[in-house]
């Protein structure tokens, strides 16, 4: 059943590239009618607008054609990327729902759109709602071009300059050329991470609801046995929680791969999981390396208890040199190096709780 959830986990990661895709080509083609019209105001302009522009001002006809493109550019952001993800949202619930609970063997009925509701009014992760995300990130954008223009007005570079700074360089990649490291590929990359976040929130939120349809009193959380886990998720690995009480929901982060699933009180599941004891994806490594790096383990076995078995290599580079020593010579176990919310401790926090044990391995001073 857990390998059955790690392998839909793994297609619905592919599902969402579809999504990410039809936003990013969306998002690219407003970015370039964006970018044109910016090129188009910038020849235009006179000296004494460009000194208005760089002082914030907008006071001529063509000074106000160019907020406005900035005004409808973070709008394509904030309101018409928010609107193509939620077109497929109560498919995608019932989707899910509907694969959970055939592995439960039950049957769960629940309203998509009821999901998909309270899921716009729950924080998505680090406490963001789904539509702050992209109102963030579409003001983010937005200062950043602005910002570069200014700075290139006020620096002296040609308007081809400023304009390379926003579209990226033009650049040959096999038979193609397209432009890359500019302001608008920068922001596709966080489109990227924001849509696969709000997919994991809402699958979450799908599973709640279906776990409590089939009768689940009890979730358990289920962190990715991986270099790329997060030490927040690792030390909430195997956790059990009551559904009627406030618990972590998944994703905690950014790309947050963990997810919740319902258990009995004993939190005990059948079967094996898989494991990959790399910071690599398993594509990423190859076939004739992954003896020893990638394989299965008991299903409840959690990322501390996995973690334990693996080699110092592996523990060392998951942990970096200071912390590895505070958990082999130090007795700190992984969760002591994330506060109650989440967010790592830095060494001088840790020095500040535990004196006595930095002391102990002369890591003070």
């Amino acid at each position: 059943m857990l390998d059955a959830l790690i392998q839909h986990q793994a297609n619905a990661y592919r599902a969402s590239t579809a999504l990410v895709n039809e936003m990013s080509k969306q998002f690219t083609t407003e970015s370039n009618a964006f970018v044109s019209s910016l090129r188009d105001i910038l020849d235009d302009l006179t000296e004494s607008e460009k000194r208005a522009l760089t002082a914030g001002k907008y006071n001529t006809d063509r000074l106000k054609d160019f907020k406005q493109a900035f005004d409808d550019w973070y709008a394509s952001i904030a309101v018409s990327l928010p609107d193509l993800f939620v077109a497929s949202a109560a498919a995608y619930v019932a989707i899910e729902s509907g694969f959970i609970a055939k592995i439960y063997d039950g049957a769960a009925d629940i309203t998509a759109d009821k999901v998909v509701d309270r899921f716009k009014t729950t924080p998505v992760a680090s406490g963001a709602l789904f539509n702050d995300l992209f109102k963030d990130l579409a003001q983010a954008a937005r200062n950043q071009a602005l910002y570069a223009i200014r700075e290139g007005i006020n620096s002296g570079l040609t308007n081809q300059e400023i304009i390379a700074e926003l579209r990226g360089k033009r650049t040959k990649v096999g038979d193609k050329y397209i432009y890359v490291g500019g302001i608008v590929e920068q922001t596709k990359d966080k489109i990227d991470a924001n849509v696969r976040t709000a997919r994991s929130a809402l699958a979450n939120a799908a599973y709640n609801d279906t776990f409590t349809a089939l009768g689940y009193e009890y979730v358990k959380f289920i962190s990715t046995l991986d270099g790329r886990t997060t030490k927040i998720c690792a030390s909430l690995s195997n956790e059990v929680y009551k559904v009627s009480e406030p618990h972590p929901t998944p994703p905690l982060h950014f790309r947050c791969r963990s997810l919740l699933i319902g258990v009995d009180q004993d939190g005990k599941i059948e079967g094996k999981r898989p494991f990959v004891a790399s910071n690599k994806p398993v594509s990423k490594i190859p076939k004739s390396e992954r003896g020893g790096l990638v394989g299965q383990v008991d299903a409840n076995v959690g990322f501390k208890e996995w973690f334990a078995r693996q080699d110092s290599s592996f523990q060392k580079e998951w942990l970096g040199d200071t912390k590895f020593s505070l958990y082999r010579d130090g007795g700190y176990s992984i969760d002591k190096f994330v506060d109650p919310l989440g967010k790592e401790y830095t060494l001088k926090e840790l020095q500040e709780l535990d004196q006595e044990i930095f002391k102990k391995l002369g890591l003070n001073g």
